[in-house]
């Protein structure tokens, strides 16, 4: 079994870096103890809660003069309804290694590209896309055609 550990999109990457930096905290100390186990970090909640950027900084900042413990990202990004969310594309410039979603990445075939190139796997969970009202009918769910486009399911 392995876990991914998070902090929460909700708190602002600005206003409460010391809550992130926290979180970071038991991340990097999981990771001396348990690498094993502890195998990513992410931040978690409403899509639009704040752009992917700013808390992709947060982790640099957090592990920039830390060099013997290198840190996995893999974001939830791309389960919006705004179309100028690019957190999908986002996520993976920045080198996560899974998007939790990824469904507006058939807005963007650049993203689809990067994703398939760079192996990225999408974590797909269309019950959970379905009840939040993301994807009303599982029959047209996004994952089919980004699987068909030679993006990685999981």
């Amino acid at each position: 079994m392995t876990y991914i550990m998070n902090s929460v999109k909700g708190i602002s990457p600005e206003t409460q870096k010391n809550l992130h930096f926290l979180a970071l905290k038991v991340y990097e100390q999981a990771m001396r103890k348990y690498p094993e186990y502890f195998v990513a970090f992410d931040f978690v909640s409403y899509e639009d809660a704040g752009d992917l950027k700013s808390f992709a900084n947060l982790v640099d900042e957090y592990f920039k003069d830390i060099k013997d413990v290198q840190p996995v990202v893999s974001y939830h990004a791309g389960e919006s309804f705004q179309r100028s969310n690019q957190n999908a594309r986002h996520a993976i410039q920045v080198g996560s290694r899974r998007l939790g979603h990824g469904l507006n990445l058939l807005r963007d075939p650049g993203a689809i590209r990067m994703a398939r190139e760079k192996g990225v796997t999408i974590e797909a969970c269309p019950l959970s896309n379905n009840l939040l009202g993301y994807v009303t009918d599982l029959n047209w769910h996004p994952v089919k055609c980004l699987k068909e486009f030679g993006v990685k399911i999981r």
